[in-house]
């Protein structure tokens, strides 16, 4: 993994190397510098010869004892000596040349090269220096120029040879390399610097056993070369044979005890054999001696990051790249271990910098995927997996990350072909097959995600990950105790995974396990206070138990960690509507769906508050864009559809309905909306069939029983419309709406007792029900409990003073009682509160009628019928009102045109015939009450009236026996002087048609 830094070692390492394994430059300096002495020698004055000697003499052997800092002054002063003679200076710059070389100091031994070139552009060796110098400067371009002219003029020189090589490794040019050392080889065969030279050159090619052949070459004709031990350790530890690498560094370690180098390799590969306790103490000695040993300083992060001491590894980077700001794999390294500390953004800038130092860094575009993954970049993820694959196209690692970034995104297509892929290069990839398998369960192929959560565990079946997906997979598929099976088995394995711990919770919240699941979800918390999906469940849990002061604890901690999370507010908002606080509801809501604008839920969420508070345009609008952006949102469509309803947009609901109940056949409210529908739109059976479906598919529904009871309601059919209120109170007792209509039931039944008993009820519940009180009311005014009447309509009077209805009730029973002046008040009441009201006027004419007072009777009446040309009421009973007054053609028609607007009413046709009786068209009346009797069978007066005619006419059976039905259905009818004889009527000369 280190590879990488053998390119970028230290200065100072390749000195010692250098000097330990360029045994042939050496021992060509050394001669030169004598046959130097030897020349100036014979060229000096003796005075002059014995200066040089000496100084010369000095230097090489302080050079030869190490001293080089001594040897160079001493050169120096040998080359001043003969600053008048520049065939002789040249020797002496020459060795001084490579004295500096050999310190480190390449600019003075560049310009010591260069002043030799420049005086003795002849000179070969000059050339020779100067290219190895510009190599040591990474100036590889001006090491070949000058390296080409040395060959030039010495093409036989097996050096100069060498260090071009050498330069066109540098570049990568490994051929190149390849052909110079061969011939440096061919013309030197005991070189051992060309060997190891050329082994490293091996090793770039992937070329190890040529590498490892050419490294023992090297140590073959050099025993004492340490650097050609380090190179052979370092391949063998690239061919994971740990054990020869470890003897080789040892050795090299053994020549050169104080060669921090040596002991950051050896390290290494004590980090390969798993002992990290002395690779640590290895890198330490190596930092002790050389404390600006960079590389040194990434070996040991390396081994702190593999211990997941990911601070001190950083510790260390940063302290390798304050020494080295160009080393690509160090840069790399430390933005893996920012990542581990979730720092996204500073492992982003590492990883980019080591990129932007070494643009084919093939590590480091995956370690950057991963990252941009996880920082939800997912496109640039995709960017970077395909940089890689674009250089090692057959790595199941990476099709397989790539397809997590397209699964993200949600290109399940391009996701499913490179796990597809990745499984195919590696069919015993576990987490690639398990990815698959979490592509399939996102895409509800559910058989197809088990198959390869099996695989995956029998590839691996230590995972964690893959069982708590398995149990997902079951937990949806409502396999409860195989769901449990699977969480309790990751947390077996790993028993901090905070992630099982919360869907567990979840799990056992869905069972209404509410106890476990608390429990859980709290232990996903303590482990990550910062999970806001657990916190947001344990509060959905303690919102269900109704314990909201810990629900908005949860929601408002997660919405702290993460307001951008937006299923807190809809949560949240859930609280809010409950506690009737609508503004703040809708506010979470809004803010839920500005963080996600698709957020279908939150729109639904938003739409039923905006109803229940009576804003319909803007609950229609949320509703349609829950369903822009999820087309199959059953509920939407039935809020919408009852939106409709209310609108009377009956086509526009019935759309609606119907498409929930095609998305979902057994959604009960959707029947049951579309069965209130059909009820308002007089279609009984329709109704009752829908009611009764939404009531098979939940029995419980009481808010279905009565409805289908208001159907019964509207059919007359009391005694069905009680059973199915009765059901929906004894679902709920509380439901005072229902219990007030069936108190209404009663009431038409005649059970006015029963009646009031369900209103009392009612009103207990709901103190304000001002409907139950004036229903109340009614009942205890057919009880003639005037007194409780009139105190339920004052109640309502009371609760809406604004409303007619009451003082025209009061009023009627006022005048029941004969107290005109209170119900003449009361009339007024209502008539000043609600002057169009058609209604209003006709209860007060009926007051001015039983008052006798006829003219202002009329008038209201008429002013009734202004209101409202089609009242029947209101003509009938101004028709009586004229037959009072023996108007009888105004009475006669006034009750024409009553029939004309109801024909079925009974009243007005049988009073119609009481006035044609009075113009003794007797006919003519006996065919308007047996009308109105066939229309109300039971209608005593008509029977009486009827009689009356018959007896006008002398048709005394016929008057007798409508006599004596009258008295039959109305014991209070007085027939007394209404039954003649046969005897009488002969008396009155009247002969029987027999």
């Amino acid at each position: 993994m280190l590879k990488s830094l053998k390119t970028y070692n230290k200065q100072a390492k390749v000195l010692v190397m250098q000097r330990l394994s360029r045994q042939h430059a050496i021992k060509f300096t050394l001669l030169i510098a004598l046959l130097g002495i030897f020349f100036t020698l014979s060229a000096c004055s003796s005075s002059q010869i014995g200066q040089a000697t000496n100084s010369c003499e000095s230097a090489a052997r302080e050079k030869e004892n190490g001293n080089d800092k001594k040897a160079v002054k001493l050169i120096t002063r040998c080359i001043k000596s003969q600053s008048s003679n520049p065939e002789s200076a040249k020797q002496h710059i020459m060795q001084r040349a490579s004295y500096y070389r050999d310190m480190g100091e390449y600019n003075l031994a560049l310009d010591d090269y260069q002043w030799i070139v420049r005086h003795f552009p002849g000179d070969a060796n000059g050339y020779g220096g100067l290219g190895e110098i510009y190599n040591y400067l990474k100036e590889y371009d001006k090491a070949i120029t000058s390296l080409n002219t040395a060959l030039k003029l010495n093409p036989v020189r097996a050096w100069f040879f060498a260090e071009r090589g050498n330069a066109y490794s540098k570049k990568k040019l490994y051929q190149n390399a390849l052909s110079d050392l061969n011939r440096a080889l061919e013309l030197s065969s005991e070189y051992s610097w060309a060997y190891t030279v050329r082994g490293k050159v091996y090793v770039s090619l992937n070329k190890h056993t040529e590498a490892i052949t050419d490294f023992t070459a090297a140590i073959k004709y050099s025993p004492n070369d340490a650097w050609a031990y380090q190179e052979r350790s370092s391949t063998y530890q690239t061919l994971k044979k740990y054990d020869d690498a470890l003897r080789d560094i040892n050795k090299a370690i053994e020549l050169v005890p104080d060669d921090a180098w040596s002991y950051a390799e050896r390290a290494e590969t004590y980090k390969y054999l798993e002992q990290l306790d002395n690779a640590l103490k290895d890198l330490n000695k190596a930092l002790q001696l050389d404390p600006e040993y960079s590389w040194a300083y990434s070996v040991r992060g390396k081994i702190f990051s593999d211990r997941q001491h990911c601070q001190k590894a950083i510790d260390d980077f940063s302290k390798s790249l304050e020494l080295d700001e160009t080393d690509s794999w160090t840069f790399a390294q430390r933005g893996y271990c920012y990542r581990q500390l979730k720092n996204n953004t500073a492992a982003i800038n590492d990883l980019n910098r080591a990129i932007e130092l070494d643009p084919d860094y093939h590590w480091a575009y995956l370690q950057r995927g991963l990252v941009f993954i996880e920082s939800d970049r997912d496109h640039e993820a995709v960017d970077d997996f395909t940089k890689a694959l674009s250089m090692d196209s057959e790595e199941s690692w990476t099709w397989a990350h790539r397809g997590s970034a397209y699964k993200n995104l949600k290109k399940n297509q391009l996701a499913l072909n490179d796990f597809n892929k990745a499984v195919k290069l590696d069919p015993k990839y576990a987490w690639a097959v398990a990815k698959r398998g979490e592509l399939y369960f996102d895409l509800n192929k559910l058989d197809l995600a088990l198959k390869d959560f099996n695989k995956a565990l029998e590839l691996d079946p230590d995972s964690s990950w893959v069982y708590a997906s398995r149990g997902e997979l079951y937990k949806k598929e409502k396999k409860f105790e195989k769901a449990l099976y699977d969480f309790s088995k990751a947390l077996e394995i790993d028993p901090k995974y905070s992630w099982v711990y919360a869907v567990r919770g979840e799990l056992f919240k869905q069972t209404k396990q509410y106890k476990r699941a608390i429990a859980n979800l709290s232990m996903a918390v303590d482990l990550n206070p910062k999970d806001v999906w657990a916190l947001t469940h344990r509060g959905s849990i303690y919102r269900k138990q109704n314990n909201y002061t810990k629900a908005l604890e949860d929601y408002d901690r997660a919405i702290l960690i993460n307001p951008d999370y937006e299923w807190s507010y809809v949560e949240r908002s859930l609280i809010y509507k409950k506690e009737e606080k609508y503004d703040l509801a809708i506010r979470d809501l809004s803010k839920a769906i500005l963080l996600d604008p698709t957020y279908d839920w939150a729109y639904g969420e938003r739409a039923d508050i905006y109803y229940d508070i009576d804003k319909y345009d803007l609950a229609l609008h949320d509703c349609t864009q829950a369903i822009k952006y999820d087309p199959t949102y059953v509920w939407a469509y039935t809020q919408r559809g009852s939106i409709y309803r209310q609108w009377k947009e009956n086509k526009k609901a019935i759309l609606d309905l119907n498409k929930a109940i095609e998305l979902d056949p057994e959604y009960d409210w959707a029947y049951a909306e579309r069965g209130q529908l059909h009820k308002e739109s007089k279609r009984y059976k329709a109704a009752i069939r829908d009611l009764k479906k939404a009531i098979a598919l939940n029995p419980e529904y009481d808010w279905a029983h009565a409805m289908l009871g208001e159907v019964y309601e509207k059919l007359d059919n009391y005694k069905s419309a009680i059973k199915s209120y009765s059901k929906a109170v004894e679902i709920d007792p509380h439901y005072w709406w229902a219990l007030a209509h069936r108190g209404l039931m009663y009431h038409e039944l005649g059970e006015y007792q029963a009646a009031i008993n369900d209103y009392s009820k009612a009103i207990t519940i709901n103190p304000t029900y001002t409907w139950a009180y004036a229903s109340r009311g009614e009942s205890y005014q057919k009880l003639k409990r005037y007194k409780q009447a009139i105190e339920d309509y004052g109640k309502v009077i009371k609760l809406t003073p604004k409303d007619s209805w009451p003082f025209m009730k009061r009023g009627e029973v006022y005048q029941t009682q004969k107290r005109y002046l209170k119900a003449m008040a009361d009339f007024n009441k209502a008539v000043e509160l609600n002057p169009s009201s058609s209604t209003v006027y006709g209860f007060r004419a009926e007051a001015y009628a039983e008052q006798k007072l006829f003219d202002e009777a009329i008038i209201d009446f008429t002013k009734a019928i202004e209101i409202k040309p089609d009242y029947a009421w209101a003509l009938a009973k101004r028709g009586e009102v004229y037959e009072k007054k023996k108007l009888y053609d105004s009475a006669i028609s006034d009750f024409t045109a009553a029939i004309k607007v109801n024909n079925d009413y009974a009243w007005a046709i049988a009073h119609r015939g009481y006035v044609y009786a009075k113009l003794k068209q007797y006919n003519t009346a006996i065919r308007d009450l047996t009308r109105a009797i066939k229309i109300k069978p039971n209608y005593a007066w008509a029977y009486y009236q009827r009689g009356k005619a018959y007896e006008k006419l002398f048709e005394i059976e016929k008057a007798k026996k409508d006599f004596q039905k009258a008295k039959e259905l109305d014991p209070e009818i007085d027939i007394s002087n209404r039954t003649p004889t046969e005897i009488t009527l002969k008396d009155w000369g009247y002969q029987s048609a027999s």
